[in-house]
């Protein structure tokens, strides 16, 4: 009894062990992995935001790790689980009688391959939800973002009604996928009933046959028990792994994204004196054919004040956008005192320059913060 306890209370200790191991890892990892996302959002350029709707981002860098934790603390966790208690009782069962193994274990095909359908389902589907939820989040974020504009273009009813579409659709595509996860786990249960009466069946004409006894049946029978929890947790980590597996392909296409304005291998890092070129100046949005620049020269001494002017949509911001690197020109150079913009330090350029955009943008912060925002200290 002594023996018995001991077991027990080990068996106790690494099971808490193993879950605080994995869930600890998987913890940490989710961190890692959302300010790598939010670093490399950063540094991502403006091409980006401009073929990407904001709530596809914010998914990407918040929904979608919290799934990907999933693959690394409860999928590993009741994977291992379900091996290593799958593993004992099916060693139990050969040890007791291997041709009634055999037996039992004649559904086991049917869970794999049902498994297999179940898993390429589950993935597509998963992937097909989590774009349908950034769109969702996407329109919600529009609405509350321009909450003002549509109380005073009275557009209130407009807006609603697009929100409950999106919800609508999201809410089917979503039922779809609950309905096949909803038919997994009695399939699965029913499936191991099968070996039960397979058990009793065939343990029966054993023990008319004086091969094993009333008791190994009994033993079978318990054994295939234990066998409903790892079959169960097959479910249960199938369903997740999927999830994982279609929210991370989802954050690698965002990592995979290439950064193409960032410093050179050779940065300038000199004081900037201040003396700005343009020369042969062209750009064009990506994506678009039409030149909003085409040709500017233009030169600006050090202490110099100009004024830009032109109708609007004719390149004014464009051109001013060019000179803190948020975008790069599509032809020609853009020079400062003397040096191609491009070779120059990102972050050095753009300390030297004070930016005020067209769009008022205030952070959720006091106003003397955000009044010296940009500046160190």
């Amino acid at each position: 009894s002594l023996m018995l306890i001991g077991t027990v209370m080990l068996y106790g200790i690494l099971l808490f062990a193993t879950r605080q191991t994995l869930i600890v890892t998987s913890r940490k990892i989710e961190f890692d992995i959302r300010n790598d996302i939010v670093e490399k959002l950063m540094a991502l350029p403006q091409r980006y935001y401009a073929e990407n709707a904001s709530g596809e981002t914010y998914v990407r860098a918040t929904e979608d790790v919290g799934k990907v934790r999933d693959y690394y603390g409860p999928v590993i966790m009741y994977s291992i689980n379900t091996v290593t208690r799958a593993g004992f009782v099916l060693t139990m069962m050969f040890l007791v009688n291997p041709e009634l193994t055999f037996w039992a274990l004649i559904p086991l095909p049917l869970i794999s391959f049902f498994a297999y359908w179940i898993t390429g389902y589950i993935h597509k589907h998963s992937t097909i939800i989590q774009e349908q939820y950034s769109t969702l989040a996407g329109r919600a974020k529009e609405t509350f973002s321009a909450i003002r504009l549509i109380k005073a273009y009275n557009g209130i009813d407009h807006e609603q009604q697009l929100f409950e579409d999106e919800s609508e659709s999201y809410r089917k595509k979503k039922l779809r996928l609950d309905m096949i996860e909803s038919l997994f786990h009695p399939a699965l249960n029913f499936l191991i009933g099968i070996s039960l009466l397979i058990v009793i069946w065939k343990g029966g004409e054993m023990v008319i046959n004086e091969t094993i006894t009333v008791g190994n049946i009994a033993e079978f029978l318990i054994y295939v028990a234990y066998l409903i929890w790892p079959v169960a947790a097959l479910g249960y980590t199938t369903n997740r792994f999927q999830r994982s597996l279609a929210s991370w392909h989802r954050i690698k296409e965002l990592m995979d994204e290439p950064v193409e304005i960032k410093d050179s291998e050779e940065k300038v890092d000199q004081e900037i004196e201040g003396l700005i070129e343009f020369k042969n100046v062209g750009f064009k949005y990506p994506g678009s054919s039409e030149m909003v620049l085409e040709n500017v020269n233009l030169s600006i001494q050090p202490g110099e004040n100009i004024a830009i002017v032109g109708r609007t949509g004719s390149g004014k911001s464009t051109l001013v956008q060019l000179i803190p690197r948020l975008f790069d020109p599509t032809e020609g150079q853009i020079l400062l005192d003397g040096i191609d913009l491009k070779k120059w330090s990102l972050r050095k350029v753009r300390d030297a320059i004070g930016f005020v955009p067209q769009e008022t943008f205030l952070f959720s912060d006091t106003i003397g913060d955000n009044i010296a925002f940009g500046v160190e200290n």
